[in-house]
């Protein structure tokens, strides 16, 4: 009989571990659904945006782009403190951008899977703006908007030099950074041989532009951005040396080529 009894509470100990071991892997399913797998990003929010890194804000986009939808990203967002409670972006919420210089500039969270991507056929997950203008510059030199941003010596600039690719002014004191943005215009990356402004052989890559009239309306910047008087991305239509800008009294308004004006450059995890 003792041993009769000896057997069953040996197998209902077994049964007990069982149980715990279900629970367990139980609990461990529902954090790897919540959190978007293992390993993916495990810190909690922080109270502003400059206490994250620039990888852990890789890692929050990432979740954000590979979420089931849309307000599934929103929320993630939110989880993270990256917009507010209604889901409005908040532009006083700053991340501090340092080059090896010795510079620095505040940049925001602009919009959560706003901007399109090349790479992958999808949506940025994060999509930030400089709030002070990194550089008061032309459009372009040869004063003409033909082939829009796209052609632009603007664009040809910021992407040759932001991340330290040919100035080194304006290398990241992270040298991570630049490899966790993404090309954010669906267009194929061209060379550009021997320009004087980029660096021989600088690749044109498409990871950073100026605001657009869109962005404007969409993204609510106007509000946040600390001096009037900058590029726009639009060129006007109606002429064919002139790019949009926004004034001093916040208006819209064309303005030559080769005038030299803020830039508030974005770019996209």
């Amino acid at each position: 009989m003792a041993e009769k009894n000896k057997k069953q509470q040996y197998a209902l100990f077994l049964r007990c571990i069982k149980l715990l071991l279900a629970a367990v892997f139980l609990v461990l399913c529902i954090a790897f659904f919540f959190s978007g797998g293992f390993g993916v990003f495990q810190a909690k929010q922080k109270e502003s945006l400059d206490e994250y890194d620039w990888a852990e804000l890789k890692d929050i986009a990432v979740q954000i782009r590979h979420a089931d939808s849309y307000s599934d990203g929103i929320q993630i967002a939110k989880q993270f403190g990256l917009i507010d409670s209604a889901g409005r972006t908040r532009l006083d919420n700053t991340k501090t951008v340092r080059f090896s210089d010795g510079s620095s500039y505040q940049v925001a969270v602009v919009g959560i899977l706003s901007t399109p991507v090349s790479q992958t056929g999808d949506w940025a997950g994060i999509t930030f703006c400089f709030m002070e203008p990194l550089a008061c510059m032309e459009m372009d030199a040869d004063s003409t908007n033909l082939g829009g941003w796209e052609d632009c010596d603007l664009k040809k600039w910021l992407n040759g030099n932001l991340g330290g690719v040919g100035d080194k002014t304006y290398r990241y004191q992270d040298n991570r950074m630049d490899d966790y943005l993404l090309n954010a215009e669906p267009e194929k990356i061209s060379v550009v041989e021997n320009d004087s402004s980029i660096g021989e052989d600088a690749t044109i890559r498409n990871k950073y532009w100026v605001p657009s009239i869109d962005d404007l309306r969409d993204l609510s910047l106007l509000e946040g951005l600390s001096s009037p008087v900058f590029w726009l991305s639009n060129p006007d239509t109606e002429t064919i040396d002139c790019f949009y800008s926004v004034g001093s009294d916040g208006s819209i308004m064309p303005s030559l080529a080769t005038d030299k004006l803020n830039i508030y450059p974005m770019f996209c995890m």
